[in-house]
Order: structure tokens, then sequence, then C-alpha cells
């Protein structure tokens, strides 16, 4: 599973939850240490353009990771649902 983002404290119980129950969760963040990146459940984070710097590189980003096949989901967080 790809959370689109990892800084808010949602995504940092996105991880909790998915992770306790065995699922593999990765972050997509522009940052390098997102709060979410600090739950043990949390296995990579993945760097990718700030959405609102640009939005055409955080799709094509966010393309790239799913299409390489390590995750099978993205689950929107946050305000990247609107891309």
């Amino acid at each position: 599973m790809l959370l689109s983002e990892g800084s808010s404290l949602t995504a940092r119980e996105f991880v909790a939850v998915l992770g306790a129950r065995g699922i593999d969760v990765e972050v997509a963040s522009p940052t390098r240490r997102p709060l979410a990146s600090f739950s043990r459940w949390c296995r990579a984070v993945r760097p990718v353009p700030a959405p609102g710097d640009d939005p055409v590189g955080y799709l094509r980003a966010l393309d790239a990771l799913l299409a390489a096949g390590r995750c099978t989901a993205l689950l929107a967080t946050h305000e990247q649902a609107w891309l």
C-alpha cells in the first residue's frame, strides 16, 4: 500500500492500522522524514515532488512508483485526492 502523503496525523494512523494488520505500507513524501516515517510499520518513504509546487511531477512520480510493482494500491489520505 502506498500512501499519498505522510506528514499528517491521518497518514500516521493509516500506517499504524494497516501495518498492524500485516499490510506493507510505504509513504510518498517530498520530505525525508514525514511524521508517518516514525512508525515502526512504515516500510519506506518514497521521494516525490511536492504536489502543490509540481502537481504533474507528483503524479508522474506516483505513477512510476506504482508501475514498479512494489505497491499494488494508492491510498489518498488528504488533499492529494484532488489530483
